[in-house]
């Protein structure tokens, strides 16, 4: 089974914690909010397909259109993935396979294309 959703909007690789005086840690906010967007698409898209997530393996595919050319890609894969867990999967540790792709493209098209094959 393959599913397939777009998140529109510039994509955005995974901000590292940041540690404050006195030792807290938080997210950068640009992170929680595409990992919010990745997530509410998902949500819709898990809806519609009706995928169990519990003991399978998966393939990932994410196509990032218009990342900004300095983003590695292995971040704006780890956004993605971390987003999706507990909506495709219990955990990413599920996830064997995995594609990142940054692609350019036409200002106003950007996008994240996330495909996931349950193995």
């Amino acid at each position: 089974m393959m599913i397939e959703f777009a998140v529109p909007g510039k994509p955005v690789p995974k901000g590292r914690p940041r540690v404050m005086k006195g030792g807290w840690t938080f997210t950068p906010k640009k992170t929680l909010i595409q990992e919010n967007a990745v997530r509410l698409v998902a949500m819709a898209r898990r809806q519609a397909a009706k995928v169990l997530i519990s003991g399978a393996s998966f393939r990932l595919q994410v196509i990032c259109y218009g990342a900004h050319p300095l983003a590695d890609w292995d971040n704006l894969g780890k956004l993605v993935s971390d987003a999706l867990n507990g909506i495709f999967w219990e955990d990413d540790r599920q996830v064997i396979d995995a594609h990142v792709m940054k692609l350019p493209c036409r200002k106003g098209d950007e996008q994240t294309l996330v495909r996931i094959e349950a193995l």
